[in-house]
């Protein structure tokens, strides 16, 4: 795996919101008048999409029906930076699934830049296969390639395992809970607590933590020490690769490490 705080510092987020086709209609006394439906502001499903040439991918929140998808997604690259934007910026997306599961996304443009993505949804909704993506203008014109994407599973549960900073074995406990939809910036809250033996031995209340496709925050943004923590699992969400980025003065600031559920 990567080494996950590198993401913060390089990621290009692009949060998508897929509409659903035309707006709906009042029926019966409303005299057939259109009405345009209210935006989407959560979404039930995570999904990690790889790319297979590259270090690049997009982790998303989506909610799929039979022939549309909503949601927020982020595009991770390690080769794009500033101007682009930001983790935590988000635009929107149209696009369609068909009869054959074939889906077709094309993003509004956000600081110049485009996203096309294609790929076929298994019957099962739970993977995508034969999928690309390429962009247009912007900080990443050009940039392109193909990708199988997979739903994950909610990342709730103990994880317990050890992180290596500062040449000390840390020891960590973190009981995880995550929200069953998403907010609005695609973004899937986890609450719960951190605990730290062996260096600063302390136990952190989760705030502002989250996780979207493979990619978990784990901070209590307090300034109480736990402000840079990042990770990244696996579609089963069975382990967490985590790496705490060493210049924001957490107690187990540079430290690397692996928890696995229990």
């Amino acid at each position: 795996m990567k080494i996950s705080y590198l993401r913060l510092v390089v990621s290009l987020s692009l949060p998508l919101f897929v509409s659903c086709g035309g707006g709906g209609q009042m029926g019966g006394n409303g005299g057939g008048i259109s009405q345009t439906p209210p935006p989407v502001t959560s979404f039930a499903e995570n999904w990690h999409f790889a790319s297979a040439l590259s270090s690049s991918s997009i982790e998303a929140a989506l909610t799929l029906s039979s022939s549309s998808v909503v949601g927020v997604g982020h595009f991770q690259s390690f080769s794009t930076s500033s101007p682009c934007p930001s983790f935590f910026d988000s635009f929107p997306l149209s696009g369609t699934i068909d009869g054959q599961g074939n889906v077709s996304v094309k993003s509004s443009s956000v600081s110049g830049l485009v996203l096309f993505l294609t790929g076929v949804l298994a019957p099962d909704r739970a993977s995508v296969s034969s999928g690309s993506y390429h962009f247009t203008g912007g900080c990443a014109a050009g940039e392109t390639g193909t990708l199988t994407g997979v739903k994950v599973k909610p990342l709730t549960g103990l994880f317990t395992g050890t992180m290596q900073g500062a040449g000390n074995s840390v020891s960590i406990s973190t009981q995880l809970t995550q929200g069953p939809t998403s907010g609005n910036d695609g973004l899937f809250p986890l609450a719960g607590t951190f605990t730290v033996a062996n260096m600063c031995d302390e136990t952190f209340t989760l705030n502002g933590a989250s996780v979207v496709g493979d990619t978990v925050h784990l901070y209590s943004n307090t300034g109480t020490g736990l402000e840079g923590l990042t990770g990244v699992m696996d579609s089963e969400a069975q382990q967490i690769e985590l790496d705490d980025y060493p210049f924001l003065g957490d107690c187990i600031a540079g430290a690397h490490g692996i928890v696995t559920r229990q």
